[in-house]
């Protein structure tokens, strides 16, 4: 519970931080698309826009806290992972080492591609593939408790391809929501929350591996496991969020054809009342 908050308690901060720099590009470049406008003018419409930008959108608003939360996982899963192959029950060489982190690479870069390429022409929505991608990082995790053969751990070379889906999807589904003179501003963003939780992220994990290397060495996973379901449970709220919203633009759409529908017949009514 506490790992959570401290995490929101940084997303609101660094989404304050942004909407303020946001908010003061806008109001310096007012006078660029503006003419003949008072300042108070100004500053509505950069709080509109910078509104809109940051705090509108709950998808917005939900992103970085699923990459942090993504970042940080992974980082908790793989920092420790050599040590975890060197120290019981593997007692890994570096050969052994070698070998396997080898056939990860190759199956890395073969099936997470084919993965993305299924994905796209099942039209699937890119919070579930974000979904499953967690659901692939849980199950690993505690495939990793409870593993104890060599075999054990080439097995979960099924699943590892498709365990970075988050952090490639997260560009494109903020860039739906913004306009494209922006996505230098969403990129500046994203590196930051990326570098900012892989540094941390690596040294505190190493030291809590550290601590409980000798009693308690699947602890790191564990805390891999919570981790990950935060995202999980926000991207299934995305996609709900998403369908609620394609609906009722649907409806929407709707009414308005019936009414041009009801007008255009209205007028036609009167021109033949016209005629008569």
């Amino acid at each position: 519970m506490g790992t959570v908050i401290c995490l929101q308690s940084l997303t609101d901060c660094i989404q304050s931080t942004i909407g303020q720099y946001i908010y003061s590009y806008y109001l310096v470049n007012f006078n660029k698309t503006h003419d003949n406008a008072t300042s108070n003018d100004a500053e509505i419409w950069a709080q509109e826009q910078s509104a809109d930008l940051v705090f509108k959108k709950d998808i917005f608003c939900s992103l970085p806290l699923i990459l942090i939360t993504f970042l940080l996982a992974n980082s908790a899963l793989w920092s420790n992972f050599l040590w975890y192959l060197l120290n019981k029950p593997f007692n890994w060489s570096s050969i052994q080492i070698g070998h396997y982190n080898s056939v990860r690479s190759i199956l890395i870069a073969i099936f997470s591609i084919l993965g993305m390429k299924v994905f796209t022409l099942m039209s699937i929505h890119d919070s579930i593939i974000c979904s499953f991608s967690h659901t692939c990082l849980i199950l690993i995790s505690i495939w990793f408790i409870f593993a104890k053969q060599n075999w054990h751990l080439y097995l979960t070379l099924c699943l590892i391809p498709f365990l970075d889906y988050q952090k490639s999807l997260t560009w494109s589904m903020i860039t739906k929501y913004v306009t494209e003179n922006e996505y230098h501003f969403i990129f500046t963003i994203l590196t930051m929350i990326n570098t900012i939780c892989t540094i941390l992220g690596n040294g505190f994990f190493n030291w809590i591996y550290e601590l409980t290397v000798n009693h308690l060495s699947y602890l790191i996973f564990i805390i891999t496991i919570g981790l990950s379901i935060i995202p999980l449970i926000l991207n299934i709220f995305l996609f709900i969020t998403n369908r609620r919203s394609s609906s009722l633009d649907i409806n929407e759409e709707d009414d308005d054809s019936d009414l041009i529908d009801w007008n255009m017949m209205i007028e036609e009514s009167e021109d033949d009342l016209i005629i008569i």
